[in-house]
């Protein structure tokens, strides 16, 4: 006796995303998936951090001070 698993709640065994072919196996990600998952989030962490040490570099005012 099983009882059937609606289709909406089924991750599908690969995903297309912009950064690559997402696979996963009883809807937990492989190894590479989640490699490139994790890859992702430092790259995406580190522009955010780039991005928002940008404005204080600009101030000259904030330049004046480290001098």
């Amino acid at each position: 006796m099983t009882t059937d698993i609606p289709p909406s709640l089924v991750t599908p065994d690969t995903v297309e995303t912009r950064i690559g072919r997402f696979k996963f196996v009883d809807g937990f990600p492989d190894d590479a998936t989640a490699a490139k998952v994790y890859d992702n989030l430092d790259f995406q962490r580190g522009l955010q951090a780039y991005l928002t040490s940008l404005p204080p570099r600009f101030d000259p005012g904030f330049s004046r001070k480290l001098r």
